[in-house]
């Protein structure tokens, strides 16, 4: 079965079994790296709309209350753009520190950060539970971006 086939099959499948679907499309992939991309666009498509609310992106930092100022897809948004800044600003791929509070669903929102970093190419160095000087060290200490 041909590539063209077996995702327009696939699609047609997910259709049936999720209704909010985004991505329908026939693709001829050239490679294993852009099956890869396209699989993650699917399974970015068939889950849950991103909510960022604008007026969570202050000067020098974001802060929102979530979930009601951003969802998952939209903490892993942020991550994705995050990254993308990031790696126009030093034409590689970068480390980036990342770490949580201790909030119950901190080690969450971490997980979907990190994916959206991933996605764009950074290297995340993850430090855990640890308090901001405590990530503003360990940015220092490795030697990150």
């Amino acid at each position: 079965m041909c590539t063209r086939t077996r995702y327009t099959t696939y699609l047609n499948k997910s259709i049936e079994h999720y209704k909010n679907i985004y991505i329908i499309a026939r693709i001829k992939l050239d490679t294993a790296k852009d099956q890869k991309i396209l699989d993650k666009l699917i399974i970015m498509s068939l889950t849950e709309d991103a909510h960022i609310n604008s007026f969570g992106f202050r000067e020098y930092d974001a802060r929102w209350l979530y979930p009601k100022d951003i969802n998952k897809a939209g903490i892993k948004k942020v991550g994705q753009g995050l990254g993308t800044q990031i790696i126009s600003k030093t034409n590689r791929s970068p480390r980036v520190v990342v770490g949580h509070d201790y909030r119950s669903y901190s080690e969450e929102i971490k997980k979907k950060l990190i994916e959206g970093l991933i996605d764009t190419g950074c290297n995340v160095e993850d430090i855990g539970l640890a308090l901001s000087p405590t990530a503003y060290f360990a940015q220092l200490n490795l030697n990150t971006d």
